[in-house]
């Protein structure tokens, strides 16, 4: 099992004349030359180019003079075919536009634990077969001076290096551009690959090459073999981790969390984040507070709700008073009713008064509950009169 991570960026250039194509075993990086949009064009037909091909065409099936070869020389023979059908398409397309436009190219195909590459230009294959650091690079750049001297579209036929690796689970490889490697040395990429998780590697060395000075585009492919992951995995996840922790708060922060929670489930790391935990914890109590302010806040309308069931008791017995009141004074046999309501509306008042101390009763005013009160203890004391 493999790990790949790309990273491709125009860096201080208004546009990316490079191409990446990363799917399956089939790896590829073009720098395009020819200024910005013939650049682009001509790095975009050989990537299209080349991975069309790869995954068209059955290398095993491929045959020269009739015979067929050992794997190694079958693979080197593909990837010869394959590169220059590719720099014929760059030059039929800048013969067609009347341009100067050509690209460099570095492809990768993998078969089980072999790697092949074929390499035109200044773009590199770095390579670790079995874990060492620092990589290897495997391919060298066509260069005169300052100039490219091989590149596709530049000649009628064009020759590329090849070459073969070990593409085992120890060991990496990184393809890269110009504007990555020139800014990026060995011992620096080493560190990166160390700390690094490998989901995040290209973009980790493309972004140092970036901080570094690069004035170039920057490209690149980092395929990362299992075992050589694992072998640091333990390690990148703490120094990953303490890197979000330190970022405010926010979706992306969440998001790269949960991205490096995957890492460490896939190497079998167990994740825990204090500072998670910790407003997990917090989540909880606000919770336990929010469920206890609801609680309250329905214990608070259900007091409410009594207050106003007795206040509507008060008032009707104080009607219930003011009305018999008012027809004691025209006929006596009314003062047994009387005491009776009267006594109903202190036992309510009195109950009101102790679970509401400092509630008011809209239905009496003080010196009507004071007069009540007179009345109430001399009601009382008398008996009802005889019928």
């Amino acid at each position: 099992m493999r790990t790949c991570s790309v990273f491709s960026s125009p860096g201080v250039r208004p546009q990316n004349e490079d191409t990446i194509f990363a799917e399956g075993e089939i790896f590829i990086l073009a720098d395009g030359l020819g200024g910005h949009a013939d650049g682009k064009i001509a790095s975009e037909l050989a990537v299209q180019t080349i991975s069309r091909l790869f995954s068209q065409e059955n290398p095993a099936e491929f045959v020269i003079g009739g015979r067929r070869m050992e794997e190694a020389e079958l693979m080197q023979a593909f990837l010869m075919d394959v590169i220059r059908q590719a720099g014929a398409v760059v030059l039929q397309e800048a013969r067609k536009r009347g341009s100067n436009m050509a690209t460099t190219v570095t492809a990768v195909i993998l078969n089980g634990e072999k790697g092949y590459c074929a390499h035109v230009g200044d773009c590199a294959l770095l390579i670790s077969e079995d874990g060492s650091l620092p990589p290897v690079h495997l391919t060298v750049e066509h260069r005169r001076g300052a100039s490219l001297n091989r590149t596709l579209g530049s000649n009628e036929q064009v020759t590329p290096d090849l070459m073969a690796f070990s593409a085992s689970p120890t060991g990496f490889f990184l393809l890269g551009c110009d504007g990555f490697w020139e800014h990026v040395g060995d011992q620096e990429i080493s560190r990166l690959v160390m700390e690094t998780p490998d989901y995040l590697l290209a973009e980790r060395l493309g972004q140092t090459a970036l901080k570094n000075g690069s004035s170039d585009n920057v490209s690149i492919v980092a395929v990362v073999g299992e075992h050589f992951s694992n072998a640091y995995a333990q390690s990148q996840v703490e120094l990953e981790r303490a890197r979000i922790n330190a970022l405010p708060e926010s979706a992306e922060k969440t998001s790269q969390m949960e991205a490096l929670r995957g890492f460490a489930n896939r190497h079998g790391i167990p994740f825990t984040n204090p500072l998670e935990e910790e407003n997990q914890l917090l989540r909880a109590e606000i919770q336990t507070l929010e469920s206890e302010n609801r609680a309250l806040k329905e214990e608070i309308l259900s007091q409410h709700n009594i207050i106003e069931d007795l206040k509507k008791s008060i008032d009707l017995k104080s009607e219930e008073y003011q009305q018999l009141a008012n027809q004691v004074k025209n006929s006596p046999t009314h003062y047994w009713r009387l005491r009776d309501v009267t006594l109903q509306l202190f036992a309510v008042i009195q109950r009101f008064n102790k679970l509401y101390p400092n509630e008011m009763i809209s239905a009496l005013s003080k010196p009507e509950l004071e007069r009540l009160g007179k009345i109430y203890q001399s009601l009382a004391a008398q008996k009802p009169p005889e019928k």
